[in-house]
């Protein structure tokens, strides 16, 4: 039997090995961050009726709003890069898409800046 909190974990076996999980894979296909927003794709429905119990747990998470991949890792309390693996087998599915990453986020400079002058000046002193 399943655990619901941790899905790579088996009551009457002890634990499945993260390859296992993620077939013997050790790098996702898809780039991402930490802080990488990931939401629910345009097939999310359709992937379901084909997902292993750690994938659905992903849809679940992901399903009514954009996450970032820090905080799936922590619900779902498993290692980084399978949680990455796992997220980019979905992104490629359609079960899962990227709402928005460093990579395509670009930063406003002047607020940037405006925020660097006050930082100089309530902290002069520092150096």
């Amino acid at each position: 039997m399943v655990s619901s909190t941790e899905p790579w974990r088996r009551d009457d076996e002890g634990i499945i090995p993260a390859y296992a999980l993620t077939g013997g894979r050790t790098a996702p296909r898809h780039r991402m961050r930490l802080e990488t927003l990931i939401g629910p794709g345009p097939a999310a429905r359709d992937v379901l009726a084909h997902c292993a119990p750690a994938e659905l747990r992903l849809l679940e998470l992901c399903g009514t709003r954009p996450l970032p991949v820090a905080e799936v890792v922590g619900r779902l309390r498993l290692p980084v890069l399978v949680a990455q693996v796992l997220i980019s087998d979905l992104i490629d599915s359609g079960g899962l898409s990227v709402v928005a990453s460093l990579e395509t986020a670009r930063p406003d400079v002047q607020k940037l800046e405006a925020t660097l002058a006050g930082l100089r000046r309530k902290f002069s002193q520092a150096g």
